[in-house]
């Protein structure tokens, strides 16, 4: 044996070992010049600190050598002096480590040259920094013992043999170049913090082992996105891959507990764990934000506090002996519908705070609802409730269905806060609404015999399906300006109010607008105010059978025919676009003129009315030259968008046409960044010129004047100065004037019937069919 005669010589740089030494002695050649050595056969054993902070670049171990050890035998992998590590942070190490090749700064290959080696120190290799790989396949090991190869920043390449058995205390922790490691079948125990930060590990196959335990060997290696483990693993302990943004990992059927943070940080897309024993799911994989698809063991009965917090989880089961969903469980969750299993008894708090849903069911089985459970989560669509006999609330908090909130947008729309509420609650019971749980309900559906203390923020009560009224509204939403009917719904009555103020034409198309409606209307009246008190007289379109009601008044009402005319139309539809005219124009009898609310509605008290979804819904209306189409969206200003001038006057060198007469291209009466085209109207599509936007026309008119649309400017109203009283009697019009004149005979269509040249005094109409007919400003019945 050769003794530490040489230690700390540095000038020694070369050496002859005799053929008959079997042991190299402690700290024999610790630092010295060493560059390279040959070890001599029969060379059986380096003692600790052999070569430990020499120059050697390279080594080849002699066949027979069959241990390197450490300075003492008692410091094997866990049993390590407190010293010499730290679990949680950093491994401390002693100034005064015994690897035989502890420090070699310059070592850069090693040889095992087949060496029966069965036995290896502690920080044998650690901090051999030039290091780059290290077969070992051939040698006998059992163990890598506890900082075998610490801190060997340039050790890219491990291949153990197929004896070895376990894996030490940090053995290859912070190994910064490490990047593959395939794991023998026999192995059964790797100790703590063996891999840790480990930066460049990107897959680990322990698929062949027997381990029956994962602990934090891979914690922090932040490189690490594959993990494939063996069939015998029960436990992934604490913290196993805690800072590690694993992508894939597959979870045994043996596996029957998972410890806390044991995927911190994680990037997981989808989890497996439905071959497992698992009966609590705990916060194991919490603040994944790429997590999209969880399968769960039909033996899981608890989702513990926080177990899939901050995930944007999209598909998830729900076992069917599921019991309790518990704090925080599902939060930010993002599940088309969420149908709890009947038998969940209880909601933990803040459990679906922040989620998005489409739909909601809770099951009677729920008899606790705590604080917060709902709260600012999104259901876009309904909410079923169905409550037990016992179901209580939470104490304190937040409001448990307070699903209302905002979200951040910043889209091709530009920057906004999109806001969000409740559309449709069902509660299915008798027992009381409980408002004080609820934020704002769009929608409240009750049985026939549901009861509510108090319907504030409610948009509309429903009961047993059916509500008093609705009135129609678009809505700016996220300044998008939107009407629409998600599902469809039962009221007693359904009303739309519109103001009509523009002056109308006579003898030319003026004081026009566009309406499209959701229901068929059956009555229209209006608003008249008259020094603040208000009556209400019916209306109808020329040509309708109502206006041989006495009291009620005319307007116009148009849509598009086929061959691309506008004709006179005597009822509203659903969904169908209409041109709509109320006479106001000084020129008129006021008695005649509509200024104000015009109120669209129909009623059923007994059966009710039935509005259905506006999806697909609308009719486009098809022409020669262009479409008149409907809309319950706000359409934007656009080169194939064509507005109606429905508040100002539009001037071309040739005319001014006014408000109300003519269809702009790429026109807009309002700010840029608000619709040119507003819900409940309608814009004109253009047939024409269909390989050029440009080539299609600048405008059309609908009073003609560009020689396209004919016949809407004729006028069933006289002048208010030509003084004449009419009146019928068996059969026979009378005409009383002050003065001569021609006179205009209408139908209810505002077709001329006849041309009176009247004389002053009384003149006698005869030849007039039963009905209805208008002249100077006045209606009167014709009649047998």
């Amino acid at each position: 044996m050769i003794g530490c005669k040489y230690a700390y010589c540095p000038k020694l740089t070369t050496i002859s070992l005799p053929s008959t030494l079997t042991t190299i002695g402690s700290n024999c050649f610790r630092g010295t010049g060493l560059t390279s050595i040959t070890l001599t056969e029969g060379i059986t054993t380096l003692e600790y600190g052999t070569f430990a902070d020499s120059k050697l670049t390279s080594i080849k171990l002699p066949k027979s050598l069959t241990q390197i050890i450490s300075r003492s035998d008692s410091y094997n992998a866990g049993n390590l002096p407190n010293e010499y590590y730290n679990f949680q942070k950093s491994v401390y190490i002693s100034s005064n480590q015994s690897g035989a090749f502890h420090n070699c700064k310059e070592l850069e290959s090693i040889n095992v040259n087949g060496a029966v080696l069965t036995a290896l120190g502690t920080y044998t290799f650690n901090e051999c920094d030039k290091l780059r790989s290290i077969d070992l396949s051939s040698t006998k090991l059992e163990e890598i013992p506890a900082y075998a190869f610490y801190s060997c920043d340039s050790l890219r390449t491990v291949t153990f043999p197929a004896t070895v058995k376990s894996i030490g205390q940090g053995a290859f922790y912070y190994n910064q170049s490490l990047e593959s490691l395939k794991m023998p079948a026999v192995l059964t125990s790797i100790y703590g913090d063996a891999f840790r930060e480990c930066k460049k590990i990107r897959s680990v196959d322990l698929s062949a082992t027997s381990l029956t335990k994962i602990s934090s060997w891979f914690s922090n290696v932040d490189s690490l996105r594959i993990v494939k483990l063996p069939n015998t693993v029960t436990e992934i302990g604490e913290s196993a891959f805690y800072g590690a943004p694993i992508e894939e990992i597959n979870f045994p059927t043996s596996l029957t507990t998972i410890g806390s943070s044991a995927f911190y940080n994680n990037r997981l897309k989808n989890i497996d764990l439905s071959a497992t024993k698992l009966t609590t799911i705990n916060n194991w994989f919490a603040n994944n934000n790429t997590l999209r698809t969880v399968k769960l063991p039909e033996t899981v009965t608890t989702l513990g506090d926080g177990a899939f917090s901050n995930c944007y989880i999209t598909e998830i089961n729900f076992p069917s002996g599921l019991t309790s969903i518990s704090r925080n469980a599902l939060n930010y969750c993002q599940i088309d519908t969420l149908r709890l299993p009947a038998t969940v008894t209880e909601i933990g708090n803040n459990a679906f705070n922040y989620a998005k849903f489409d739909c909601v069911e809770i099951p009677s089985t729920v008899t606790k609802i705590n604080s917060g459970a709902f709260y600012n989560a999104e259901i876009r669509g309904s909410l079923h409730i169905t409550p037990n006999a016992s179901l209580v609330w939470g104490d304190g908090g937040n409001t448990p269905f307070y699903c209302s909130g905002s979200e951040y947008i910043n889209d091709e729309n530009g920057s906004y806060n999109r806001y969000y509420h409740l559309p449709d609650v069902y509660w299915n019971s008798a027992a009381e609404f409980p408002r004080d749980k609820f934020g704002q309900i769009d929608n409240l559906y009750l049985p026939i015999d549901g009861a509510i203390s108090d319907n504030n923020n409610i948009g509309y009560i429903f009961y047993n399906g059916m509500t008093k009224r609705i009135d129609i509204a678009y809505v700016n939403e996220n300044r998008k300006y939107s009407f629409s009917v998600d599902k469809e719904m039962k009221t007693q009555m359904i009303n739309y109010r519109k103001q009509f103020s523009r002056t109308s034409g006579y003898g030319e198309a003026a004081g026009w607008t566009t309406l499209v409606l959701p229901f068929d209307v059956k009555e229209i009246s209006y608003e008249r105010d008259s020094y603040n008190e208000k009556d209400t007289v019916a209306l109808a379109p020329f040509g309708s059978a109502a206006l041989e009601t006495a009291g009620t008044l005319p307007f116009w009402l148009y849509e598009l025919g086929t061959d691309g005319k506008y004709k006179a139309a005597t009822e509203i539809k659903a969904h169908q676009a209409y041109l709509i005219c109320m006479p106001n124009n000084e020129k008129y009898p006021s008695e005649n003129n509509i200024s104000g609310y015009v109120n669209f509605t129909t009623a059923d008290a007994t059966n009710g009315v039935t509005l259905k979804p506006t999806a697909k819904a609308l009719k486009r209306s098809k022409g020669t030259k262009f479409d008149l189409v409907p809309t319950y969206d706000g359409i934007m200003q656009h080169d194939t968008v064509y507005v109606l001038n429905e508040s100002n006057q539009h001037y071309t060198d040739e005319k001014t046409y006014p408000a109300g007469s003519v269809f702009i291209k790429n026109y807009t009466e309002s700010y840029s960044n608000n619709p040119a085209v507003y819900p409940f109207q309608a814009y004109l599509v253009t047939n024409e010129g269909k390989t050029s936007v440009a080539s299609a026309p600048m405008f059309y008119s609908i009073g003609g004047g560009d020689g396209t649309i004919t016949g809407i400017e004729d006028v069933p109203f006289a002048t208010p100065d030509k003084a004449t009283k009419a009146y019928s009697r068996n059969g026979v019009l009378y005409i009383n004037t002050d003065a001569d004149r021609t006179i205009n005979i209408y139908d209810v269509t505002g077709r001329t019937v006849r041309i009176i040249e009247a004389r002053e005094g009384v003149n006698e109409v005869h030849g007039l069919d039963s009905g209805i007919y208008l002249l100077e400003g006045q209606k009167v019945a014709v009649g047998r």
